[in-house]
């Protein structure tokens, strides 16, 4: 029956509804923001854990202000590469689910309700959506629908191509599939290319839902928008192995560049 594989994990889970793990590393001008859009939606159920990279200005300070507000329950110092960073707290994380987002995301209210709302359906392995851009511009609003219409196409054909703005996904499931590898650049990507394997191998969906969106700040497009486009120009390998074989120089430059 479809949905019994994860009927089998899902008992066997502990803890509480939800964990949001935030990667962090000089964020002030984007932690209230993000703090806020989760003080007025997140519930006792739910734990956000931070990782910090050794912020150098008051974001720590902004963290520690909202603890009263949010179950802020770690507050972990971090500095190597984002795939180990989430990895680091999906392992302190007592969530069924997994929300992975980043410090400069601004989530809708209702936004973490629907999340928990979806997963309500047993064969549902993992989703992510669109991302609104804030302050980019037309040019990079328009960049942002393309790629998010790319990568809904891609997931109705079976390719799943997640954001590291956010992806959701059950902590069984993320257990089952070794999480993130120790990635500088395109671990979400690499990780939704096993999870559209997995989902085939079980029989279990993973969602790209078009109604679901989370905002984020986009200064990089703002400082340069070519620059931004070539510089993620290597995440289009995340559609098809050929592509991702012609752009893993792209890839593999980003990655010591950034």
């Amino acid at each position: 029956m479809k949905g019994s594989y994860l009927k089998g994990l899902i008992e066997r889970e502990t803890g509480c509804d939800l964990s949001i793990i935030v990667p962090c590393l000089n964020e002030e001008e984007h932690l209230p923001a993000f703090l806020r859009s989760l003080a007025f939606q997140a519930r006792e159920c739910d734990e956000l854990i931070i990782l910090d990279g050794g912020s150098r200005d008051n974001s720590r300070r902004l963290i520690d202000g909202f603890r009263e507000k949010i179950h802020i329950t770690g507050l972990i110092d971090e500095t190597r590469n984002l795939g180990y960073v989430r990895n680091r707290g999906a392992l302190a994380a007592r969530g069924k689910l997994l929300l992975f987002t980043n410090a400069d995301a601004v989530l809708p209210q209702g936004f973490l309700a629907q999340i928990c709302q979806e997963f309500a359906s047993l064969d549902v392995a993992a989703l992510s959506g669109r991302t609104i851009p804030l302050r980019g511009g037309a040019i990079c609003s328009a960049a942002y629908h393309a790629f998010d219409l790319i990568r809904w196409m891609a997931a109705r054909m079976g390719r799943f191509c997640p954001s590291g703005n956010f992806l959701a996904l059950r902590a069984s499931v993320f257990q089952a599939i070794g999480g993130f590898r120790d990635l500088r650049v395109n671990e979400d990507g690499e990780l939704g290319i096993r999870l559209s394997q997995y989902s085939r191998e079980r029989g279990v969906k993973v969602k790209f839902i078009w109604s679901l969106a989370a905002a984020h700040y986009a200064d990089r497009f703002r400082r340069g928008a070519l620059q931004t486009l070539m510089f993620y120009a290597y995440v289009f390998g995340n559609f098809h192995p050929l592509l991702r074989r012609l752009l893993a120089p792209i890839e593999r430059k980003s990655a010591r560049e950034f």
